[in-house]
C-alpha cells in the first residue's frame, strides 16, 4: 500500500473513531529488515504519529522504545520475522499498561 493510501485511510479511520469516542495508535514491532526497510517502516511510523498529533490521538511507538529487530529477535521476542510470541506481547503489554497507569 503506497504512503499516501495508508495516510487516507488512516485518517479517515481516526474520523470514525473520534465520532463517538477518541482514539489510540500503536506502531508494532519492527519486522525483519528482510521482510521491509527500518527506512520505510519508520516513514509508515512517521505517518502515524503525525495523524495521531494532528488529530489529538494519543500514540504508542513500541518502535522508538525497542532496540531494534535484531536486538529484539536476540531477546526471543519474535516467532518468526514479523510476529511476536508471547514474551514480545507480554513486554509490550507491560509497556502500554504502564504507560497508560501515569496518565
Amino acid at each position: 500500500m503506497s504512503l499516501a493510501t495508508f495516510q487516507a485511510n488512516l485518517q479517515a479511520l481516526i474520523t470514525a473513531a473520534k465520532v463517538s469516542g477518541d482514539c489510540v495508535m500503536f506502531a508494532e514491532a519492527p519486522s525483519a529488515p528482510t521482510r521491509q526497510t527500518q527506512a520505510i517502516q519508520d516513514q509508515y511510523n512517521q505517518v502515524m504519529a503525525d495523524l495521531a498529533a494532528s488529530n489529538g490521538c494519543a500514540f504508542f511507538d513500541f518502535v522508538a522504545r525497542g532496540s531494534g529487530y535484531a536486538a529484539m529477535a536476540a531477546q526471543g521476542y519474535y516467532v518468526d520475522d514479523t510476529h511476536l510470541r508471547a514474551i514480545g506481547y507480554a513486554e509490550e503489554g507491560f509497556w502500554l499498561g504502564d504507560t497508560l497507569g501515569r496518565i
